[in-house]
């Protein structure tokens, strides 16, 4: 019983770095069998051949993850064991393109831009100076016969009638670089630990007598 729910704390501790990594999914998590029973129950489960290791007063517990992420999931997954309080020892790493779809997640709840098709409204022209001067003026408001112009006289300016412009065009669609498929990972990795009591070597020497001879 020790042993089983040692193993359920360090595959909390396995579950919860992949969680906050954010991976798509996790698809199986193995560990050895510290029962007879574990074995018989479902075989997939368990990593069979392979036991814990005991060397130096340090206990080595092997595991095997499975999930499925896109490259930065599985980056944010090794900070994770390296940035994590457990000791952590990567043996092997396994990278395959997996078979499931993942789609993009998108909010239910936020609406889609609606472009306006109406056409833009027409500006009236601005109203064109009166460039004749004062006598020109007065000349033709009265009926006067005006002189002949001179060379330097300006003519009026004639007015000119804005573009006619149409709907606003579309902006173009998004052109996809690269699109990124999910991989499939699978960790083979042990978990370090202390062995409790261990038994110093050499054991406790003798001190030399003080009487006198």
């Amino acid at each position: 019983m020790p042993a089983w729910i040692e193993q359920v704390e360090e595959i909390k501790i396995l579950v919860g770095i992949l969680l906050k990594a954010r991976v798509n999914s996790i698809d199986a998590v193995r560990r050895i069998a510290v029962s007879d029973t574990d074995a018989s129950d479902n075989y997939l489960d368990f990593m069979n051949g392979i036991d814990s290791v005991t060397n130096a007063g340090v206990i080595r517990t092997p595991y095997e993850v499975t999930f499925s992420s896109f490259s930065a999931e599985l980056a944010g997954v090794l900070e994770g064991f390296m940035r994590s309080s457990n000791c952590f020892l990567i043996k092997n790493l396994q990278v395959n393109p997996s078979d499931i779809e993942i789609t993009p997640f998108v909010d239910p709840t936020l609406e889609a831009p609606v472009l306006d098709a109406r056409p833009l409204p027409t500006v009236a022209p601005a109203p064109v100076m009166d460039r004749r001067s004062a006598d020109q003026q007065f000349y033709e408001r009265y009926g006067i016969r005006r002189p002949k112009s001179s060379p330097g006289a300006l003519a009026p300016l004639q007015p000119v009638a804005p573009p006619v412009t149409g709907p606003p065009k579309p902006p173009p669609a998004p052109v996809t670089v690269l699109s990124e498929r999910p991989l499939r990972v699978t960790i083979f990795l042990e978990i370090l630990k202390l062995q409790a009591n261990v038994s110093q070597s050499g054991g406790s020497r003798s001190r030399p007598s003080s009487r006198a001879p």
